[in-house]
Order: C-alpha cells, then structure tokens, then sequence
C-alpha cells in the first residue's frame, strides 16, 4: 500500500516536470531573425555596430553579448571584448570569441560569410535605423532573437518609459503600440 503511494506521488511528480519542461522555451525556436534562421536561443552574441550593442543593453540582453565595436567601449566592460571598429572589424578576435551568432548593421564579404558558416557562427543582419519609427521593429527583431517566438512581443514597449514632447513623435510611438 506504502509502495502505491510513493508510485503514485513520484509519478505525480515526474508528469509535473515534464509538464514544466514542455513550457521552458524550447517551443520558441527556431526562429527567423534578420533573413537568418536561429535554432536555438544565443549564449554568446557579438554586435558589429555601436547601435546593435546599445539597443543589447537597452533590452537587458548584455549577459549574452561577448563583443563589441570599440565606438561602443569608449570605457572597459568586463565581459565584452573590444572587436576593432564598426568598419574595420578584427574577425581573428571574433573567431576566438566563438559566438553563436553575430550581429551586423549590413551585408558581409562572401569570403566573411563563408568563414562564419564554417564555424558554425550565424550572421543576423539588422539595418541600423535611420528613423524613428524603425527604432521598434529593431528591438522587435533583437528580442525576438533572445527571447523566441513566443515571448518576444512582450519585451519592448516602444514608448512605454519616456515621454514623447513632439507630436509627430508621439504618432510614430502609438503606430508601433
């Protein structure tokens, strides 16, 4: 009877884990982010633009990012390698890096490209917005590549912790609520 018990408690038990573990994320990938299919979530991202590091650290993503242009480390962050500049990239130290994907604010040289692939680096490419209104679906397509497909949605607010004084701003801001 004691025996049964147990059974039926451990048992209990072990469908609440699997239950638990069918809602860790795992449905969240893959996703598509920038023409470039992730499989799973990042661990290790380097930013090859000072904007796709600042936007990193906006969201709270800076766990994951293992370097960046020197234009964004004017002054040292432990943990983030300084990768040259946005134009002249050092791709030796990103290599050493060994990132899951990098993130670039255009198109690579094909030899570059062909580099990444071999080692197993994906490229996100993200064009830098130029405008207001892009400024949204940027941090979009950057949640959606930390977060999944699932959660991405809820990370940014586009307008939620500042107060928007020009009109024309405050139109772009409710067109991307």
């Amino acid at each position: 009877m004691k025996f049964r018990k147990n059974l039926s408690v451990l048992l209990c038990i072990l469908l609440s884990c699997l239950c638990f573990a069918g809602c860790n994320g795992v449905d969240d990938y893959p996703v598509s982010v920038g023409g470039t299919n992730i499989t799973k979530q990042p661990q290790k991202v380097v930013a090859f633009s000072e904007q796709a590091a600042s936007a990193i650290f906006a969201l709270g993503y800076d766990s994951y990012l293992v370097g960046a242009p020197a234009e964004f480390l004017e002054t040292e962050i432990a943990g983030i390698t300084n990768i040259g500049y946005t134009r002249f990239v050092d791709f030796e130290k990103v290599y050493d890096l060994k990132p899951d994907v990098v993130i670039v604010p255009g198109q690579l040289e094909a030899s570059y490209l062909e580099s990444m692939k071999l080692r197993d680096i994906a490229v996100v490419t993200l064009e830098t917005p130029t405008k207001y209104s892009e400024i949204g679906p940027y941090y979009l397509a950057l949640s959606k590549l930390f977060l999944g497909n699932n959660n991405y949605s809820e990370a940014y607010d586009a307008c939620g912790d500042r107060e928007v004084h020009r009109e024309e701003e405050r139109e772009e801001c409710q067109a991307l609520q």
